[in-house]
This record gives C-alpha cells, structure tokens and sequence, in this order.
C-alpha cells in the first residue's frame, strides 16, 4: 500500500489518481467510499463516523451545485477487492463562494443586522437605505460600541442633563477628559426615577439637536443658516455643533434638519454654489440688492459706498445691465457666504469627527435627508407611524379582539387629527410621548413601536419610551380615546411621568 509520504512528494501517480476520481460518478464514489470504509481497520470510530456523515451529505441534491472536494489522502492496495482503500482521514467539503467583490459601499439588507427603517408610499424606504448606505463605513466602525453595546452592564458612559439646559449639559460632557463620543452612553434626568434604556436618550438627543439649531443658527424655522459670531468662534462653537451632531447620527438621535438648501451646498463644495436673494436674512441688505436691478444712477451712486463696506468696489458708471447683475452677484456671494466662510469652515472640521464629513461629502446627495426638512423624516406622516407598528392582538374570534379593534378605529382617528391639525396634539408630540424622540431617527427605531391593551377603562394611556410600547385600553370610543390621549400627552410632563 502506497503511503502519504509518497502522496506529499507529489508523485506523477497521484495525479493519475486525482483525475480518476474527479471522473466517477458521485453517487458510485459514495457506495465505494461506504464499503472501504466498513472493512478497513485504520480509522477509529469516531473517525469512521465523521467520515460517513460527510459522505452521507452527497445525497443532498442542494450541496453538489458549487462544492469542491478535498481528499487527504487516496490509496490502493493490489490485495483489496475494492479499488480504494481508506486511509484513516475524513473527506472534507468545500462550498465555493458565491460573494463578489465590491467596487462600492453595499446597501444594507432588510433583514440584516440593521435598525428597522420605515417605508412609506412616496419613496422614503429608498432615502433612507441611500442615508443608511452612506453611513455604513461608520456602522462598521462602531457598531460594537455604539450601536449594539446597549445592554445596561456594558454603558459606563453616563450624561448627566439639566431638563432646562440641555445645550450646556452635553457641552459640559463633551469637555470632560473621560468623554468618548463613539462609546454608548446612557442619559440621566436628576431627580426623575427610572433608568435610560434607550428612551431618555433619545428624548434628550431630540431636545439637545433644537437647543443647538437656537444657538447657532438664523432664518426662517427649517430654513436657516449660520450665525456670524466671532464671540462663537472663538469659543470653537460650531466646531462643537459638528461634532454633537455625529454624536446624535450615531447614537440613534435624530439629525439636524434646519438648514437652507445652499448653506447644505456651501458645505459640501461652495463653487457650485447659485446665490439668490431669498438665501439672504437681513432684509436691509435683500431689498439694496434688489434695488440694484432698477434703481437709477443716482440711487446706486448712494450705495456706492454700502458695497465697498461689502467688499464690492471698482465699478464705475454707466451701470449697464451686465454691471449690475456682477455687482448682484458679488454682493450675495459675500452676505451668503463669505460672511459667515470662519462658521462653515469650523463646523465642517466638526462634522468630520470620526470621519463622518468625508462619508458626506462624497454621498451628498443621500444625505440631505439628515440636513433638509423637506427631506428628512422630522416630517412625521400618518403613513409613517402606520408602518412602524406592531399591534398585539388577541386570538381571532375572541371578545377582546373585537374590543381591541374598536380601539384602534379610535386610535387611527385619532392620528389623522394629529395630521390634520384638529388636535391639540400633533404627530411630533405623540411619537415624543411614545418614544422619546419627536421624529424618525435616520436610522429608524431599532424595531417596531408597540400597541398592547389593557383592561381597565379608566387607565390613562400608557407610554414605556424605552421599550416603545404604548398600552392603551380596550374597547374604547373614539371621542374618549381621543380626551385620553390629549390629557396623557399634555399632562405626562417628564419622562417618568409618561
């Protein structure tokens, strides 16, 4: 009988052997395989069994599409009726892979590893796998750390928030020498019971990203831009705001969708950059550099000296029509952006913390939804809400499931009041009473809001924000739900109220 030292020195026989073998039929390998196996008396038991488990799985019609084998060792032996002969080792299966290469970042799978993300009828699914995709390299990054690392013995990192002024609270933890902005962190309120197992931080996140929109930014609600500050730059606040911004993306707090869509532009490439007067918040200087497309000679010989102190000088009469839209141009592009190029540039320093910047500016598109309202899920639908719930019912057929239904006729009326401003309540309100955050974060909750009932009618709905779970009684009517909901949310008060 041959050896396996033989077989190492990579004999020409062995190759024989090989091709041989990749010829026959597997299911004649298997009956010979089998039998040499039965009388061969060089493997142990354990051996002998692992080895017929192995070839056993040739029967599966699933495994031999796409497999390789690899035998340690073939043999023959002249004096055997069968033309192989075991030589103790098992045979060992390979499934190829079928996993290609990527060129590009890979889109997250539905199923996956990933928070739950909501779809709704106008293509919001698709924005926001784009925003997911984009921020994939730092899911990658920390999601051992920040976005997984959530039980209670894990989190050491603890913020502590003063309810009326969150603003300085988070910026007195991000100067602590302790503070790791990727690490998961848990929020505590003082002096309000329960403990943060999700739901305060959101709250506070929410509350943190509208306190921060107040401090450095003007303009129209959803459609600002920076404050000129020096005082604020040297204190290196926008450089602050970036970075508490990553924080929020990262830890499941919402973005920070306030921006105007050119400020979003200056930040990713200002060259590209169209300027237009509605991008301006003074309303002196828009109306002067409206003027300027009519006024005669005389009226823009008196704001001569107005554009030199904006940095737009050297333009001598005649005005021609050319002149004045240069002069225009000049004039937006300094009261737009050059005025405030020190903010944008400390705040894009900011936002690349932990290199989230860079994610950004080569997926700028995708990622707008963080920074536009019009884009973003601060935009709460009934829709939305709809499609991020679990209701749990009880056995079809049964006289609380048709009280439980009863209840939820209730309750979608209720939402589309909500909707319809007919409430005291809107949608922001409810989903901050149920779960802590007012919108959507752009990752989405980490799995679906929560219905349960209970029994007793007199019961207040409930919300437990760290759970996502809102219980709410059974068989009520539509203007009685409607006069709980309205005195759960606007009574609830502080987290553990709610």
């Amino acid at each position: 009988m041959r050896h396996s030292e033989d077989m190492a020195s990579g004999s020409e026989d062995d190759t024989d052997i090989f091709n041989i073998l990749e010829e026959i039929e597997m299911k004649e390998y298997k009956n010979v395989f089998k039998e040499n196996m039965k009388s061969s008396p060089g493997p142990s038991k354990d051996m002998e069994s692992q080895s017929l488990s192995l070839s056993s799985e040739l029967e599966d019609p699933q495994l031999l599409p796409g497999t390789s084998r690899m035998f340690d060792a073939v043999c023959t032996d002249e004096g055997s009726d069968a033309e192989f002969e075991n030589a103790g080792t098992p045979v060992i299966f390979f499934k190829k892979s079928t996993q290609t290469r990527l060129t590009s970042t890979p889109k997250p799978e539905k199923n996956g590893n990933k928070p739950f993300l909501s779809e709704d009828l106008d293509g919001d699914m698709q924005m926001q796998e784009a925003i997911c995709a984009s921020l994939e390299m730092m899911q990658q990054k920390w999601t051992m750390n920040t976005l997984k690392s959530e039980e209670e013995e894990n989190v050491k990192q603890l913020i502590v928030v003063h309810r009326r002024h969150v603003l300085n609270s988070a910026l007195r933890a991000l100067d602590r020498a302790s503070f790791k902005l990727e690490e998961p962190f848990k929020v505590e309120f003082p002096g309000e019971l329960g403990a943060d197992y999700g739901g305060p931080k959101r709250e506070f996140l929410s509350c943190l990203m509208k306190e921060l929109a107040n401090a450095v930014l003007e303009g129209e609600p959803y459609n600002k831009t920076f404050i000129h500050s020096v005082p604020l730059l040297d204190k290196e606040m926008f450089f602050k705001a970036g970075r508490m911004i990553v924080w929020s993306i990262l830890h499941g707090g919402p973005g920070f969708p306030f921006l105007n869509s050119t400020l979003y532009q200056l930040l990713i490439e200002p060259k590209d950059v169209v300027y237009s007067t509605d991008d301006v918040i003074d309303l002196d200087v828009k109306n002067k550099i409206q003027k300027l497309q009519t006024a005669d000679e005389e009226e823009l010989n008196l704001l001569s000296d107005w554009m030199v102190e904006q940095g737009v000088y050297g333009v001598v009469p005649p005005y021609t029509e050319q002149k004045r839209d240069c002069m225009a141009r000049q004039l937006l592009k300094s009261h737009v952006y050059l005025r405030i190029h020190a903010e944008i540039a400390q705040f894009r320093k900011g936002l690349n913390t932990l290199e989230f910047y860079t994610i950004m500016k080569s997926n700028s598109e995708e990622v707008r939804g963080l920074f536009l309202h019009m884009l973003s899920n601060s935009m709460v639908t009934m829709q939305k809400i709809k499609e991020i719930i679990h209701i749990n019912y009880s056995e079809d057929g049964s006289n609380d499931k048709r009280k439980e239904e009863d209840t939820m006729y209730a309750f979608e009326l209720f939402l589309q009041d909500c909707s319809e401003d007919t409430s005291e309540i809107n949608l922001n309100m409810l989903l901050a009473f149920w779960t802590g955050a007012e919108t959507i974060p752009p990752l989405g909750f980490h799995r679906k809001l929560e219905i349960k009932f209970v029994e007793d009618p007199a019961l207040l709905p409930v919300a437990h924000t760290c759970d996502l779970l809102l219980e709410i009684s059974r068989g009520e009517t539509p203007e009685e739900f409607h006069r709980k909901m309205e005195l759960a949310i606007t009574c609830g008060g502080e987290f553990h109220l709610a």
